[in-house]
């Protein structure tokens, strides 16, 4: 296992799978769903992964809310967006967006951005009691 950051300044980690290939469980609720990064550098960022793990890059979005489909052997595998600080997110499928966020709060958490709408659901940006941001999806998933 390493512990690596890319050359926008966003950290990652990476691990020779053996025994244990990693999320098993992902799409339900309760599980992961989705990561993305988010860089000041798409184009930087592109270069970068597409050269370490062969990952190719699909503009969904143009403008100021530019998003590009990160796609792992022609299956999407992830997100990216251009913002300020760079770090990587994780999304957590959940059933009801708006009672998760509400818990949020009541948990000592403290919702970021949402709930708002995306093309296949709704999200919500949190972070932790102790700061960790996340964040959350209830909506459409792959199979």
């Amino acid at each position: 296992m390493a512990v690596l950051q890319d050359p926008t300044g966003a950290v990652f980690a990476i691990w020779q799978a053996k025994q244990s290939i990693g999320a098993q469980l992902v799409n339900d609720v309760g599980s992961l769903t989705m990561n993305q990064l988010n860089t000041p550098d798409p184009d930087a960022a592109q270069a970068f992964y597409g050269e370490l793990f062969g990952w190719t890059f699909q503009q969904v979005a143009a403008g100021e809310q530019a998003f590009w489909g990160i796609n792992n052997r022609d299956r999407l595998n992830g997100g990216m967006m251009r913002a300020e600080r760079p770090h990587w997110l994780a999304y957590f499928t959940i059933a009801d967006i708006d009672a998760s966020a509400a818990r949020i709060g009541e948990l000592g958490g403290r919702v970021l951005v949402g709930p708002v709408p995306i093309p296949a659901g709704r999200i919500v940006v949190a972070a932790d009691p102790q700061g960790a941001a996340f964040a959350l999806f209830e909506g459409r998933v792959d199979d």
